[in-house]
């Protein structure tokens, strides 16, 4: 294929040549049409800073220049997106790591997450984000840990959880055989969401990073798109926490963190409903967004309203 510098280059001989017998018109509509995708990248890549790969895979979303997620739309954004369950159905089956739910009639491939708790969970309290995030067709790992596991601990639970998932794409005995797109991220609650940071460090790889209430976040060395929320009325994970691990990250990558506000405490994250639904709304909205590549909940996710934002991504 011709690169586009070549074409620039020898679409203005070609317009010059031909315009005394055709009027140049076709050569001349061919300039324009480069011109106008070269202005309109520079333009998109100004308003959306991050790194390259991450701006082909939102741009592959919708067929454009640039990577393809291979992920088929999982659902429309909804004109108000709070916690309402997704278009499909969810079943679910344990693993070693944990309980996996899926969309049984959602079409594959799929992107997958592995999501724990904090401290004094052990896992299956936050079941209800799994049926969630698989009910919009992403597949979700809720993974076991002991209940004194620090963030590190549940940092390693989650990236082993993730592998683990990857495994089931390859076996035949799975109801994810040859169903797993290759797309991965973390997720956690409290110490489970410093842990989620902590598994980022050692995965570039993963799509997608979400913290819930995150007690000890690190932003050091973390490269991976990561959402980071926080309750305005939290005495136990404080939104500095949050704030400040948003701040120790490279503006190279997309990054935003929520305080929510209405009296939002520590425990209100065991599911999507947390502050009254925003929890749940900003969570997806990320997840569709660089998880999956579906860049049309862009939008969404920037128009939503739950609270005081920070973010570098436009």
């Amino acid at each position: 294929m011709l690169s586009r510098r070549f074409v620039l280059g020898l679409v203005p001989a070609l317009a010059l040549a031909l315009s005394a017998c055709a009027g140049g018109s076709s050569d001349d509509a061919t300039q324009r049409s480069d011109a106008t995708q070269t202005q309109d990248k520079a333009q998109s890549e100004g308003q959306f800073p991050v790194r390259a790969d991450i701006i082909d895979d939102i741009r592959g979303a919708i067929g454009g220049e640039g990577g393809n997620s291979g992920i088929p739309l999982h659902g429309d954004p909804p004109l108000i997106l709070r916690n309402t369950p997704g278009p499909y159905w969810v079943d679910s089956y344990e693993i070693g790591s944990g309980v996996v739910f899926y969309p049984t009639n959602a079409p594959a491939p799929f992107a997958g997450m592995s999501l724990c708790g904090g401290f004094l969970n052990n896992g299956d309290e936050m079941f209800d984000w799994g049926e969630f995030y698989a009910s919009w067709g992403i597949v979700t790992v809720i993974t076991w840990t002991g209940i004194f596991d620090l963030p590190d601990s549940r940092g390693w639970a989650l990236s082993a959880a993730v592998d683990e998932l990857k495994g089931e794409n390859d076996s035949a005995l799975s109801p994810l055989y040859r169903k797993m797109s290759g797309r991965y991220g973390t997720s956690g609650y409290s110490m489970g969401g410093g842990g989620t940071t902590v598994s980022a460090q050692g995965a570039p790889s993963n799509k997608v990073s979400i913290g819930m209430a995150p007690w000890a976040p690190t932003g050091f060395l973390v490269n991976v798109p990561t959402l980071l929320m926080c309750g305005d009325a939290d005495i136990v994970a404080d939104c500095s926490d949050s704030e400040w691990a948003y701040n120790d990250m490279s503006d190279d990558i997309p990054k935003m963190w929520i305080m929510l506000s209405g009296g939002v405490g520590h425990l209100d994250w065991f599911g999507p409903g947390a502050a009254w639904g925003m929890g749940g709304a900003y969570g997806l909205a990320f997840a569709k967004l660089f998880l999956e590549g579906d860049v049309r909940w862009k939008s969404t996710l920037l128009g939503l309203n739950g609270g005081f934002v920070t973010t570098n991504i436009r």
